[in-house]
């Protein structure tokens, strides 16, 4: 992707820096802590977790990089508008986020 907007750059004239590159993040398919955080939130929603792949720079890049047999998730709350000046974080998610993670916390100390 860097070399597409350097390229685009170079066509108009501009110029770009990368500063910040994140490593990729490769998805599992067989993730024993994918399924505990499915379990854990399906017993604590009494619904079913959507899990999706996507892409978007998260330190779990680095960690995998750093160590590839890592398994890793990343889980958050609700936030709008990011990396602008009207981002904002939703409170009542936030909350849930910290009460999933206390939950997931026991089951993987089980």
């Amino acid at each position: 992707m860097y070399g597409k907007i350097e390229a685009l750059m170079h066509l108009v004239e501009g110029s770009c820096t990368t500063f910040s590159p994140y490593p990729a993040w490769p998805y599992r398919k067989k993730s024993s802590l994918r399924e505990k955080v499915r379990k854990t939130y399906e017993t604590l929603r009494q619904g079913s977790l959507l899990v999706t792949p996507v892409h978007c720079g998260l330190e779990c890049g680095f960690f995998v990089a750093a160590c590839p047999d890592l398994d890793c998730v990343s889980v958050g709350p609700d936030i709008f508008d990011l990396h602008s000046p009207q981002e904002r974080l939703s409170i009542s998610s936030t909350l849930r986020v910290e009460h999933f993670l206390r939950e997931l916390i026991k089951e993987l100390a089980r």
